[in-house]
């Protein structure tokens, strides 16, 4: 019907008030509808429906029109009366739906556009207002559904492209929301829109592994950069996120793959270098590692890791000297570090390092530079201070040691510095922890530390009751603060090797008869095991396997009546490391209570430390007489970590240990339900 003759029927509708034949009536509508004049279109639809009431189509284009006048409820009343004469015409659904909308009854629209589909499941429009709506109500997973539903019958929409790949990017599918956005490329490449969102979406992608990686989940982290170069295989950075999450989870050799590939594609990235370094020294590919770690800092020099990493395989090597520089020079590079420093005195204490007159002057030389730009690092002090000791210049270390207590207080108690003078002598510890070694001393005297009535010493572990005690107590004492009298302040130290140790017990008693004694005992099983992997396996001390290491001690230890009796003999050391032997805990403890009395004595237990912190803690402070404190955080400190023991060996140790358990339940009176 042309335009003429639709306005020729709504002029003749309007003057005459002639009754008109009801489909041209319809037909002219549509026509004045499209010409966007609704009122003129209203006039003849209804003059339809009063020819054929029962016309469903007049009331359903009635609502039509009423909806382009915005006249909502008045177009969902059309709309329902369509529907109620013709229940199965899905076009009246979706213009109820649409009308729904406007009103924002999103149930009822949903509904409405449900229905719709169920009536014809091939009328993409009806899945696009669907997902619309459901995107709105933030029911993601159901709307990026209706839009897969929409692109299956309708691939060229490109618009739904977009909106279904922001879907995804927002439930953190990166990887498909990628694939749809090339999609959208594919289809209109001069389209802007796609193409800025593609780039966004490989950031967001990169950027979901890197968040993982700063949360610690291992797995998800892998799995999102592995997506992330299934889309992109050529860029490096996924490669290295994916081998440094790798690394965390131990998976020593897909990680260097993975090293391997971001160097291959980045050979600029000393990180790359570094990392591989680390894997390669997990698996004893020494001289390899070697190798890598110094083509890391040939790459970039400045990376403090990469320094560490060499050292710690110079060690393996025996090689002690060019290890001490490399250490020395990650801490010039991060003097706030504390993990060089604390490796450099492992290095000095357990490998017995000598220096030539040369080599002490310019390694002192080097830590007092250190302290001079960065008097705030405590490290520098111990570590300058028994260098200083060990050359003979003991009245040189005490000074250096004291001012080091001085920043320490300076750092953790300010308040106390009126009382504190650098060449003021303390008077020692009121309390020890006295062992025992992998059972939680460093956790538990970190927790104490942040009660303000304990004033940390030094170092935690000053071992001077039994390695250091010849050079003497103003040595010793030299390593805590000066208390005041009033308020009441504390101070302590905790080296676990005093259990262990008769003649140390003696000494304490004779110094410091009022000390209170801490011990914190742990399952002597999972102890050994720790011992064996986070220490002497870790510094190279010990080459037999966990288990030819057990079963060498086992056999010594059960040819013994004492097992006290090994500290002084010197053969057992010629052949053992004392992996089962520091968990005899029962022998040491019945000849330390022969000295002090049982009052002075708190037991606790490692397992309660870290499931129970704050009870646990509590007791503590009410034993060394300090008010009651709740800590904010109870991070786990020093916490090793190694590949799952077998089942059997953990058995042949617990068969082990479980007659001196007994004892030590027997004697204590007090229940340790180690298995």
């Amino acid at each position: 019907m042309e335009i003429e003759q639709a306005q020729q029927l709504y002029k003749l509708a309007i003057e005459t008030q002639q009754p008109l034949d009801a489909e041209n009536c319809l037909q002219a509508g549509d026509i004045l509808l499209k010409l966007q004049s609704p009122l003129a279109a209203i006039t003849l639809y209804r003059k339809a429906i009063e020819q054929v009431p029962q016309s469903a189509s007049a009331h359903f284009k009635l609502g039509e029109a009423k909806l382009q006048l915005a006249q909502t409820q008045a177009a969902i009343d059309a709309y329902q009366q369509a529907i109620q004469l013709n229940p199965k015409a899905f076009i009246f659904h979706v213009g109820l739906g649409r009308a729904l909308c406007q009103q924002q009854q999103w149930d009822a629209a949903i509904y409405a556009y449900h229905r719709a589909i169920q009536l014809n499941p091939n009328f993409p429009w009806a899945y696009h207002h669907l997902a619309d709506i459901l995107k709105q109500q933030q029911r993601y997973t159901e709307a990026i559904e209706a839009y897969r539903q929409e692109l299956h019958l309708n691939p060229q929409f490109y618009w739904s492209y977009l909106h279904l790949g922001d879907l995804l990017l927002k439930t953190e599918q990166p990887s498909e929301a990628i694939a749809i956005y090339q999609k959208a490329v594919e289809l209109n490449p001069h389209q802007p829109e796609a193409q800025q969102r593609l780039k966004e979406a490989h950031l967001s992608q990169q950027q979901r592994g890197d968040y993982l990686l700063q949360q610690h989940q291992w797995l998800a982290a892998v799995a999102a950069y592995q997506d992330a170069i299934q889309n992109n295989p050529q860029h490096s950075w996924y490669y290295y996120g994916l081998g440094y999450a790798q690394l965390k989870q131990k998976q020593w050799q897909t990680a260097m793959t993975a090293f391997e590939t971001a160097i291959e594609l980045n050979p600029d990235c000393g990180w790359s270098y570094c990392h591989l370094g680390y894997c390669q020294f997990q698996l004893g590919q020494y001289q390899t590692a070697i190798a890598t770690y110094k083509k890391a800092i040939e790459t970039h020099p400045d990376i403090p890791a990469a320094h560490l990493g060499l050292a710690d395989i110079l060690v393996r090597q025996n090689q002690y000297h060019p290890a001490i520089t490399a250490y020395l020079r990650a801490i010039d590079l991060q003097p706030d570090w504390l993990t060089p420093y604390i490796k450099l005195r492992h290095l000095e204490t357990f490998h017995s390092v000598h220096h030539t007159p040369e080599e002490y002057q310019e390694i002192t030389n080097h830590y007092r530079q250190i302290i001079q730009a960065h008097p705030q690092q405590t490290e520098a002090y111990i570590n300058l201070g028994n260098l200083l000791t060990k050359q003979g210049l003991k009245s040189e270390a005490m000074i250096c040691y004291q001012k080091g207590v001085y920043q320490n207080t300076l750092k953790v108690r300010p308040e106390l510095l009126k009382y504190h003078q650098i060449q003021q002598t303390a008077e020692g510890p009121q309390f020890l922890i006295v062992g025992v070694m992998k059972g939680g001393t460093t956790s538990l005297y970190e927790y104490l530390i942040q009660h303000p009535q304990i004033i940390p010493s030094l170092q935690k572990e000053i071992d001077f009751f039994n390695y250091q005690f010849n050079f003497g107590l103003d040595w010793y004492t030299s390593h805590f603060p000066p208390l005041p009298k009033y308020p009441k302040f504390i101070t302590g130290e905790a080296s676990p090797t005093y259990l262990l140790d008769l003649k140390t017990a003696q000494r304490v008693f004779e110094y410091f008869p009022k000390v209170k004694l801490l011990i914190i005992l742990r399952n002597p099983v999972d102890r050994a095991i720790s011992q064996y992997y986070d220490h002497f396996h870790w510094l190279g001390r010990e080459k037999r396997t966990l288990q030819d290491a057990i079963n060498s001690e086992i056999e010594v230890l059960n040819s013994l009546d004492d097992p006290t009796e090994i500290e002084i003999n010197s053969s057992f050391w010629q052949t053992q490391k004392g992996h089962l032997w520091r968990g005899l805990y029962v022998y040491f403890i019945e000849k330390w209570m022969q000295i002090f009395p049982a009052e002075q004595f708190l037991i606790l237990q490692s397992e309660d430390l870290y499931t129970h912190p704050q009870e646990t803690l509590q007791q503590a402070f009410e034993f060394l007489g300090v008010s009651p404190y709740k800590l904010q955080h109870y991070q786990q400190y020093t916490a090793g970590s190694y590949a799952q023991v077998p089942q059997a060996i953990r058995e042949q140790l617990s068969a082990f240990f479980k007659p001196h358990n007994q004892r030590l339940e027997a004697f204590l009176n007090r229940k340790f339900n180690w298995n």
